[in-house]
């Protein structure tokens, strides 16, 4: 008999809204690459569910766990929508606090918004754009700079459009688009790549290491 011990994340991801539901992709390879062996994720669409939900991260969170009790990892994510991340983290520290039996969980906060995480990797902007060959310069901003910018989310639609060097009605094609092709990038977003030199995203990798400790090992089959 194997008695290889493994861990196995099976992870609910509560976010704010549709667009970041796409983090989830992109979490179970971070789940992997801070020690995971296996990692799953539950979906539940909160950001669907409206009031259903609740409307304070405690209410959500009560409501997703009583949706999906058998989960080892809690990921809850908060954009910052400010340069300073700190009350947000306070408010997934308290929500975490006032319900009983959580798992291990890590906070996702990045700074300003999401989008952020998606304006340092220019080769993927110019493939979304369906440009991959481009050579216009773009204003890429770097992983100590990005997240002083306070709108990453039409910064980022700004550049897409700009890497797709189109005009008129090819353009007008790419920006009815625009939504599809951000959610793209966000779905495929590489923990290896440029974004994990953005503090933010280190602070929760960082985390996440630490909370993978605390998920039981299992015998693997």
């Amino acid at each position: 008999m194997d008695t290889n011990q493994g861990v196995f994340v099976r992870f609910l991801f509560i976010g704010e809204g549709p667009f970041d539901d796409y983090l989830a992709a992109h979490l179970r390879r971070c789940c992997i690459l801070a020690g995971a062996d296996e990692a799953e994720a539950v979906s539940i669409p909160i950001s669907k569910l409206g009031t259903r939900a609740g409307r304070t991260a405690v209410e959500k969170v009560e409501f997703a766990l009583g949706l999906e009790p058998n989960v080892n990892l809690l990921f809850i994510h908060r954009d910052a929508d400010s340069i300073d991340p700190e009350p947000r983290y306070e408010e997934i520290r308290k929500a975490i606090q006032t319900v009983d039996d959580t798992p291990a969980h890590v906070a996702i906060v990045p700074v300003q918004e999401t989008e952020a995480w998606l304006l340092l990797d220019e080769q993927e902007i110019r493939r979304v754009a369906e440009n991959p060959k481009g050579t216009i310069a773009l204003d890429i901003p770097s992983a100590s700079q990005v997240e002083k910018i306070s709108s990453p989310k039409e910064h980022l639609r700004a550049i897409i459009l700009e890497a797709s060097e189109q005009t008129g009605r090819h353009y007008r094609k790419t920006k009815q688009k625009i939504n599809q092709k951000c959610r793209s990038i966000l779905d495929g977003l590489d923990p290896e790549g440029p974004v994990c030199e953005v503090p933010s995203w280190k602070r929760m990798f960082s985390d996440l290491q630490n909370a993978i400790k605390k998920v039981p090992t299992i015998p693997s089959s």
